[in-house]
């Protein structure tokens, strides 16, 4: 009796021992590829995202949950998480060879933009980044793309017409011009004077506070604050969102 049970454990630890190491092989590369279609790890592969990873002026680093854009007669808001669309700006990849990123989708380099296709300037609140645009824009015919570095980041979602609380922008709602525009009760002067706003700006030229309004003068440390970077016009009706301090050349 003994013997017998003796003689069927080893049998059983033979048969287990003779499974194709392939299939092992085979049952760990499953798993890796499930791992890797969770998390996006491929370098390959763009990533989608329910947020902006933005890079803040001050180096700090906050999550965007959504974009509004003030026109003077409409505003308007795109949120996130209906999707945001993550590809490397690089071209190259192994062997010179452009990754599938930028195969696929258009790539944009910074040093293609300048003033003369800025549309708007763009500021920062809770979780938001608050897009001052010059002109009054049809926002259902572009396409919106962040920058950064490394990477580039295409909005999925298509803006709505709201009507945008300034109380939900925290102390940037408090600036007069900015609740003006809010309340679609800016001036086409004012409202081009701030989509055309810097910071460096509004300290060379005078006329932005006098464009802006005469109660503004107490208020422009708040927006020099909250100042995030430019909006520009790229092709192929896109809205390109450039940080300031990636327009300086900067490396985050």
């Amino acid at each position: 009796m003994f013997k017998r049970s003796l003689v069927s454990v080893m049998v059983t630890a033979m048969l287990l021992l003779s499974v194709p190491g392939a299939v092992w092989a085979e049952q760990n590369n499953e798993k890796n590829d499930d791992r890797n279609r969770r998390d996006g790890h491929s370098r390959y592969e763009g990533k989608y995202l329910n947020h902006l990873p933005i890079v803040l002026n001050s180096r700090e680093s906050v999550r965007v949950l959504s974009v509004i854009w003030m026109m003077q007669q409409l505003t308007y808001i795109t949120l996130t998480s209906l999707g945001v669309d993550m590809v490397s700006r690089d071209r190259a990849g192994l062997g010179g060879l452009p990754l599938v990123g930028g195969l696929f989708q258009e790539t944009y380099d910074v040093k293609d933009y300048n003033e003369d296709n800025a549309v708007g300037s763009v500021f920062f609140g809770p979780g938001q980044l608050v897009v001052a645009l010059k002109n009054n824009l049809k926002m259902e015919d572009f396409k919106v793309v962040v920058l950064d570095t490394k990477n580039q980041y295409r909005l999925q979602g298509a803006p709505e017409v709201k009507q945008v609380p300034a109380e939900s922008l925290a102390q940037l709602g408090l600036v007069p011009i900015i609740n003006q525009m809010l309340l679609h009760a800016a001036s086409p002067e004012a409202a081009a004077a701030l989509g055309k706003w810097t910071p460096a700006a509004a300290e060379s030229d005078p006329n932005f506070l006098q464009n802006l309004g005469a109660d503004m003068l107490p208020h422009i440390p708040t927006l020099s604050r909250h100042y995030f970077g430019r909006a520009y016009l790229g092709p192929n009706n896109t809205l390109l969102i450039i940080p300031q301090w990636l327009s300086d050349g900067e490396d985050r």
